[in-house]
């Protein structure tokens, strides 16, 4: 089986801590592959990303990358684990909803009803996403780095 990654390019801004444990600050460059994201409008795929600065990364340094700050590096990322993220951060609030609304609809709640069953139930499947991808640090996206 072939392993596929999505790269990116950054920018080193920082480095933290001692030789062979250094921890570089990466500020990464969209690629923009689509319209939507050249112009800074995106699909949501930070939608869980509150209270960070957007497209910026601690990232451990493997011993045998040696950068300094103002570097251009390369990040990689298994496409398995994007798809992972998106699935939770999108498919299971959406999944939530849907049930919810099925539901609700099956028992006779009335448009309203079902409408406002859809609606918490979204809300709970998206803080349900996030805690989960917070407490498993899948929703931390932590991309090898290369020279």
């Amino acid at each position: 089986m072939t392993r596929t990654e999505t790269t990116a390019t950054g920018t080193v801004t920082a480095l933290d801590g001692a030789p062979g444990r250094r921890v570089a600050h990466i500020l990464a460059s969209p690629a923009a592959p689509c319209a939507r994201c050249a112009e800074g409008r995106g699909c949501g795929a930070d939608l869980f990303r509150w209270g960070r600065r957007r497209n910026e990364f601690r990232v451990p340094l493997p011993r045998s990358v040696d950068v300094a700050v103002g570097d251009t590096v390369r990040l990689a990322v298994p496409e398995r684990l994007v798809l992972r993220i998106a699935l939770l951060a999108f498919g299971v609030p959406l999944l939530a909803a849907a049930t919810g609304a099925s539901l609700a609809a099956a028992w006779g709640a009335g448009d309203r009803g079902t409408v406002l069953t859809a609606l918490l139930m979204l809300l709970a499947g998206a803080a349900f996403s996030r805690w989960r991808l917070a407490s498993s640090g899948v929703g931390t996206i932590l991309p090898r780095v290369s020279a």
